[in-house]
């Protein structure tokens, strides 16, 4: 099945790679208005949760110098989605068993409460340290969409 799926993919039969247009240009990058269709409803790769049919924009690199109007096709890295997941949810996750862990073997004064409120606090400081390498994650371009095509000109 996942054989038959790809070749159709290939051969452009089945599109599942986000089609929007562009609504700004900057400095090699685009903006991009997405609307997720229906057939996406289990993916979320592109809108990252948002409800079924909500319109999104997303800023992506442009190495084909599109213009503003332009319908075009987006890249997402198939890791892209795993890393988010791993840096919102693993990551966070992680820093609160191991900081309940750590508290509750260094057996504290004030018995559970101390472990719990502890890695509740650690959990909460993961996710500012995540919010610190936001900026560094902008910046790579592994994690960033792509403008892979150019669907419909806004000449067209």
């Amino acid at each position: 099945m996942l054989t038959i799926v790809n070749k159709e993919l290939r051969k452009g039969a089945i599109n599942m790679q986000p089609i929007g247009t562009v609504i700004a240009k900057e400095n090699g990058k685009a903006s991009v208005h997405l609307v997720r269709p229906t057939a996406c409803d289990s993916c979320h790769a592109c809108t990252l949760g948002t409800v079924d049919g909500a319109a999104i924009t997303v800023l992506a690199d442009d190495p084909l110098g599109v213009a503003v109007g332009d319908r075009v096709e987006l890249y997402f890295a198939p890791t892209q989605g795993i890393r988010a997941a791993l840096n919102v949810y693993i990551v966070p996750l992680l820093a609160l068993f191991l900081g309940y862990a750590v508290l509750s073997y260094l057996a504290l004064p004030g018995g559970a409460l101390t472990p719990a409120l502890g890695s509740i606090a650690i959990c909460i400081a993961s996710f500012s340290l995540l919010r610190l390498r936001e900026k560094v994650w902008e910046n790579d371009p592994d994690l960033r969409p792509r403008i892979q095509a150019v669907v419909q000109s806004a000449g067209d």
